[in-house]
């Protein structure tokens, strides 16, 4: 399945792409396996958290939104937006919708707490 909203995505999961992400801040993610909720919440922590909560509150609705709408739909695997990216984490993600819900839980944390 197709994502339309793929550069909105993008531009959330940017802190974690090669092509964006400050090398020099790679050993912190040493040992961080992005398919554990715990190593996903403790990286997200560190480099999405400050970045997200600098969005709009309709830009963070909005994230919210597509990625609850995609979650859905049994048929989509995010497929499309992890090919677009080129993380930087030691492990390749093996269940990308898994990944997203986990992320989701986060996002959603952030906006219980930022309230």
């Amino acid at each position: 399945m197709q994502i339309h909203h793929i550069d909105t995505l993008v531009s959330l999961l940017k802190v974690f792409d090669a092509n964006y992400f400050d090398h020099a801040l790679t050993p912190r993610l040493k040992g961080l396996n992005p398919n554990n909720r715990q190593d996903l919440s403790t990286a997200c922590d560190m480099f999405l958290q400050a970045e997200y909560l600098a969005f709009s509150d309709r830009e963070r609705q909005n994230f919210i939104a597509i990625i609850d709408d995609y979650l859905e739909q049994p048929d989509c695997d995010f497929g499309d937006l992890f090919a677009s990216l080129a993380l930087v984490f030691d492990e390749a993600i093996r269940d990308q919708r898994a990944f997203m819900g986990h992320l989701l839980t986060i996002i959603l944390a952030y906006e219980t707490a930022h309230v």
